[in-house]
Formats: C-alpha cells, sequence, structure tokens
C-alpha cells in the first residue's frame, strides 16, 4: 500500500532537521507543506514561511528571505502576502506564491487584479482546474470585470470546456475597450476556432489527444509523443529525457515529412546563436540540401527554416526578432518544456519534456556529423504517419487563427504550461 501523505507537523519536522545538518535541499522539502491551498492554520503557515525564509537567507537571497518573513509576521495583511506570491511565483514556485494569494484572497475576494495573479499562479503550478475555478465562484467580482470572465474562459479552454467557451459573449469581448480583455478574448476565439475545426475533421480533442490539444491552444504541429509511461499518466510527455544525436536526427526526419505534408519548401535554413542551434541548424540544412545562413537578433525578412533547438535556451536578444511571422517563414524547435511556459510556441515542435539533459558534444560541425550520421530513434517510428496524417488535416487552415507554419503575419502564439491532457508533474 502506498504510504499516506505527510503531515505539515511532520513536512515541517523533516525540514527543521534538515537545515540544522546543513542539508539544504532536504530542507527544501518544506514547499510539499506550503504548496497550494497550503496550511488552514495561521500558525502553521507562519512557521512554514519562517523555515523558508531562513532558507532563502541560508542561501544569500536576504531581500527575498525579508519578503517571506514578512509575509509570515503579517498573515492577514494582503500587502505582505500579494509581494511574498508574486516573488514565489516569479522564482519558479508557483505552487507556494498560489497559497500566499490565497490568504489575500480571502481578505479581499472581490480584488480583480489579486484574483487575475491568483489564477495565474495556478495555472503556472499546472492546476488549470483550480483556476477555473477560483474565478467561476468569484461571481460578484466577474459581474464588473469583463477581464475576468474572459480569463475563465482561457482556463475552461485550457481544461477543454469547450462547450462553456461557446456560450461566452466572446463577440462583445473581443470589442471591449479595455486591452487586457480585448487580447485574453481574441486569444480564447483563435483556441475556440482551432478546436472546433479539428472536432469538424474528426480528431478526438479527448484527453488523451495530446498532439491536438497542442495546435489547438497554439496553432502548433507537435510531431512526436513520448511512448513512456503512457498509460501511467504522462500522456506523450516526458519527465526526464536524455537528449542524442539519434533524436536529434529522428527529430528532423519528422519535421522534413511535416513540411512536405504542408507543402512547405523552405528557401533556406536560418540558425541563431549557440553549439546546439547550430548544429541542428546545419543538419537541417544538409538533410534539406539547403543554403545555411546566420539569423541576427533583429530578425530576417526573407523566407526560411529556423532551427532552434529549445526555445526555453534562445538568447533574450533574439526573441523580439521572432515572436513576428513573416512570409514563408517556418519555426522548428526540437525541444520545448511544458512545466514552464516557453517565450513563444514553435511552428512545428518535436517533443515536450520537463527536464531535459542536452546532446554532450564540443563544437557545432562535430555534432552535426553525429546527428546526419545517426540511426533515427526507433521510439519515434511511429509518430511519422500520425504527424503527417495530422499535418494533412490541418493545411487548409492558414490566416490568423489557423496553422502557425502557414501564418506570414502576427504573433506567434504563446504556449500554456500544460493543456487539457493531464500528466504526471515531478517537484
Amino acid at each position: 500500500m502506498p504510504k499516506p501523505p505527510k503531515t505539515f507537523s511532520e513536512h515541517l519536522t523533516a525540514a527543521r532537521e534538515a537545515l540544522e545538518k546543513g542539508d539544504l535541499q532536504g530542507a527544501f522539502q518544506i514547499r510539499f507543506a506550503l504548496a497550494w491551498p497550503g496550511p488552514a492554520g495561521d500558525g502553521d503557515w507562519r512557521a512554514g514561511m519562517l523555515l523558508l525564509s531562513e532558507l532563502a537567507g541560508r542561501q544569500g537571497e536576504s531581500e527575498f528571505a525579508e519578503v517571506i518573513a514578512a509575509a509570515a509576521r503579517d498573515a492577514n495583511t494582503p500587502d505582505a502576502l500579494v509581494e511574498a506570491a508574486y516573488q514565489l511565483t516569479e522564482r519558479g514556485l508557483p505552487q507556494i506564491g498560489a497559497s500566499a494569494y490565497r490568504r489575500a484572497h480571502a481578505l479581499l475576494p472581490d480584488h480583480e487584479g489579486l484574483l487575475a495573479e491568483y489564477a495565474y499562479a495556478l495555472g503556472a503550478a499546472v492546476r488549470h482546474q483550480d483556476a477555473y475555478g477560483v474565478l467561476r465562484e468569484a461571481r460578484a467580482a466577474r459581474e464588473k470585470s469583463r477581464f475576468l470572465e474572459a480569463l475563465m474562459g482561457h482556463y475552461a479552454l485550457l481544461c477543454g470546456d469547450l462547450a462553456l467557451c461557446r456560450a461566452m459573449p466572446l463577440g462583445e469581448m473581443v470589442r471591449d475597450p479595455r486591452e487586457e480583455t480585448r487580447v485574453t478574448a481574441s486569444k480564447l476565439v483563435d483556441g475556440l476556432l482551432r478546436a472546433d475545426s479539428l472536432l469538424d475533421r474528426g480528431q478526438a480533442l479527448d484527453s488523451r489527444d495530446l498532439r491536438g490539444w497542442h495546435y489547438a491552444l497554439t496553432g502548433g504541429i507537435l510531431t512526436h509523443l513520448s511512448p513512456f509511461g503512457f498509460d501511467e499518466g504522462m500522456n506523450g510527455r516526458y519527465a526526464f529525457i536524455q537528449d542524442s544525436p539519434g533524436r536529434c536526427r529522428a527529430s528532423m526526419d519528422l519535421m522534413v515529412a511535416v513540411l512536405e505534408a504542408l507543402c512547405q519548401k523552405p528557401e533556406r535554413v536560418f540558425h541563431l546563436p549557440g553549439v546546439h542551434n547550430e548544429a541542428l541548424a546545419r543538419a537541417a540544412a544538409g538533410r534539406l540540401g539547403l543554403p545555411l545562413e546566420p539569423w541576427p537578433a533583429q530578425g530576417r525578412a526573407e523566407p526560411g527554416l529556423i532551427a532552434v533547438y529549445d526555445l526555453d535556451t534562445v538568447p533574450l536578444d533574439c526573441l523580439d526578432g521572432l515572436v513576428i511571422h513573416r512570409p514563408g517563414q517556418i519555426l522548428w524547435s526540437h525541444a520545448a518544456s511544458w512545466t514552464t511556459e516557453p517565450p513563444f510556441a514553435a511552428d512545428i515542435t518535436t517533443f515536450l519534456y520537463q527536464t531535459l539533459r542536452p546532446i554532450a558534444g564540443g563544437d557545432a560541425v562535430a555534432m552535426t556529423r553525429e546527428i546526419l550520421a545517426a540511426e533515427a530513434m526507433e521510439e519515434t517510428a511511429a509518430d511519422r504517419g500520425a504527424a503527417v496524417a495530422f499535418a494533412g488535416r490541418v493545411a487548409d487552415l492558414s490566416g490568423e487563427w489557423g496553422t502557425a507554419a502557414l501564418r506570414g503575419k502576427g504573433i506567434r502564439r504563446a504556449q500554456p504550461v500544460g493543456s487539457p491532457v493531464p500528466s504526471s508533474y515531478f517537484a
């Protein structure tokens, strides 16, 4: 039988003992006790947050430690709770941030900005159903805020509740004078149009259709589904993955097959800074028999395939040049995180991961040779037919809300954390 979950007291005791021994990683297990919805009692909340504050101080994060300590001392002061919640979420601890927002929300239940940030933190913690529920229950606040209504629709879409999305006054929302409402509603409309188009074409769009929902939410095509742990809760995503030249070769072959299915013939391959980006782009150029050209920070106007190893590792000064769709340009990303939001979604993505260990190697030229000489990973063999069939299914969906690889203007869509397809998550 599985062990019952630890109580708050057990987590706190174990974390204190670890801290006394100088085991900072062991002390960090206090995050499980503070994760949303967090401890109910003020005493437990203070004790847990003070321990987290001490841990931050031991790691040299004195300002952050003081913010956390203030939220512990002033456990019924919204400003202190919100500041701590914001910093926790920004530092990659949205599970604890959502707990702090929950306490602040209890004190200010109708505050629009607080509700929105609370929902965002839950979304970042891959708790879309809870974000949807929080906004649904805040009826009084939503009656005064069309933005919150649109935000609830956003999380309804991420939960797969298409019926609720269709029933919303979307036309009024996209014409709202407030920009936040218009932008949120426009993304909702785009996603709903793609989802309905897929349903019309026989796509399942159920709780296991990772490729379908990735397209509905981003307009991008996902070419590979992990076969590991599919029936144990992963549903096509990877938890930990060690990359290899063979996986890169298979990724490239799948991308080429999808390009052919979309009737797209790039004229050149662009490479971004970074040894992995350059190696992948060199391999793609060799595979396609195309010239290789650099991609400057400001971008290029010419058509071509932009090859990226992982959007999370793209230099910040290159993002503005990549976010814009241009005629004939297709952005391909070998890998993308599903537990942290990338800067935006690629037009074609090979696989989704939680933790990725990149391919090893010295320089880009050597890695390119290894990729081109490698045998494609067998685990991707089943994807070719499915990815090509899917690309053919959406090859006529162009325009503002259609297939990302076919768009020639506008901004690339965000890739949200998670989707209506659930997955095991390793904290």
